[in-house]
């Protein structure tokens, strides 16, 4: 309860500010505020109730914690099917299962509503941005940001910092 309202708070400080990229950040605290509910809504049918979840959405939900602690440093589908002790075949099929994408696609959602947020922020640059996400250069990070995006970080920056 006491994180999900530190949670909600941050929604009602961050709704006060204003910006272009306003939205895709609430709409990325407004997620992650989901996922949070979600996880212990599930923990409380758990508690009561002797079988909620059916084992992919069981797996599926401990993906997503393993993608929230270690999307920064791991990407690639190996570790995380190797914690949570599944080929990567499987994986792949629970994720499309349950929530229609690839795991490969969950990921780079996770490190690219990190980029933003912390593109829009006026004191962080994308060098910043590039080594706290922990990419090799920030040529590599330039490439993923564009691939997904149709722009390059730096004009991402320029459209969207934050006053």
């Amino acid at each position: 309860a006491v994180q999900l309202k530190q949670k909600l708070d941050n929604i009602g400080e961050r709704s006060e500010t204003s910006g272009i990229f306003h939205s895709t950040i609430m709409q990325s605290l407004i997620i992650n505020l989901l996922f949070e509910t979600a996880e212990v809504y599930y923990r409380y049918l758990g508690k009561t109730k002797k079988k909620v979840l059916n084992n992919e959405e069981f797996l599926f939900l401990k993906f997503m914690q393993l993608v929230r602690a270690h999307f920064k440093e791991e990407r690639q589908l190996e570790f995380y099917a190797g914690k949570l002790f599944i080929s990567n075949k499987y994986l792949i099929e629970v994720c499309r299962a349950v929530a229609g994408k690839t795991p490969g696609t969950l990921i780079a959602e996770a490190v690219l509503a990190e980029a933003k947020l912390l593109l829009a922020l006026p004191h962080h640059n994308i060098s910043t941005v590039s080594a706290e996400l922990q990419y090799s250069s920030v040529a590599a990070f330039s490439k993923f940001f564009r691939k997904h995006t149709g722009k390059a970080p730096t004009v991402f920056k320029q459209d969207y910092t934050l006053p």
